[in-house]
């Protein structure tokens, strides 16, 4: 809970340094204004309504997702987190809106990609989320591949298709050799297909 609170404070502090449309340097001893920093102060609200999220305050997280939205209407990012955003709050259409907008404004971001794809496997839209899983994959720069075979893998589990989940588990090893968690759901599924092939 102090960790928490020293997060919040912290990016408090940061926000209120560029909540407003001109920030004073600390060390800039004239006190001369430097230029708004819309990136800069979105990223910061981001931050913030993740925190919020994690803590269950949806208000103040959806409060913050609003003025990031406001300083970046076209940043991929914002609307990724927003699309998390109404996920988490069960609002699924607009979720997807989101994550459909978020795409529309960067198709080469393998994070929405991954996140659609988990978002879609949860309303069982199992091969769209697959190819969801498989576009993030694909993204030249992404880095967590491991991850989004792991998530493909559990997604074919959920759909009864075992075969293909174990395909990618093995990609995930592949790409995580040390991951404790895909070795041992690789085994698990592994044990289920010899115990299910030995009954037929």
């Amino acid at each position: 809970m102090r960790l928490i609170f020293i997060i919040l404070s912290s990016i408090f502090f940061i926000s209120a340094c560029v909540s407003s449309e001109t920030v004073t340097t600390l060390n800039n001893p004239k006190g001369q204004k430097m230029a708004f920093d819309p990136k800069g102060a979105a990223d910061t609200r981001i931050k913030l309504a993740l925190v919020y999220i994690e803590n269950e305050q949806m208000q103040q997280a959806k409060e913050n997702l609003d003025k990031a939205l406001s300083y970046q209407p076209d940043s991929a990012k914002v609307h990724r987190i927003f699309a998390y955003y109404y996920e988490k709050v069960q609002e699924n259409e607009k979720a997807e809106k989101f994550y459909k907008e978020a795409i529309s404004l960067d198709d080469s971001d393998g994070d929405t990609y991954h996140n659609y794809g988990t978002f879609l496997c949860g309303q069982a839209r199992y091969d769209e989320a697959d190819a969801a899983f498989l576009k993030a994959i694909s993204v030249p720069k992404y880095t967590r591949v491991a991850r989004s075979y792991a998530n493909a893998a559990i997604c074919s589990e959920k759909a009864g298709a075992n075969e293909k989940a174990i395909f990618y588990y093995k990609y995930a090893l592949a790409h995580s050799p040390k991951s404790n968690e895909i070795n041992l759901s690789l085994a698990k599924i592994n044990i289920t297909e010899k115990i299910i092939k030995k009954r037929y």
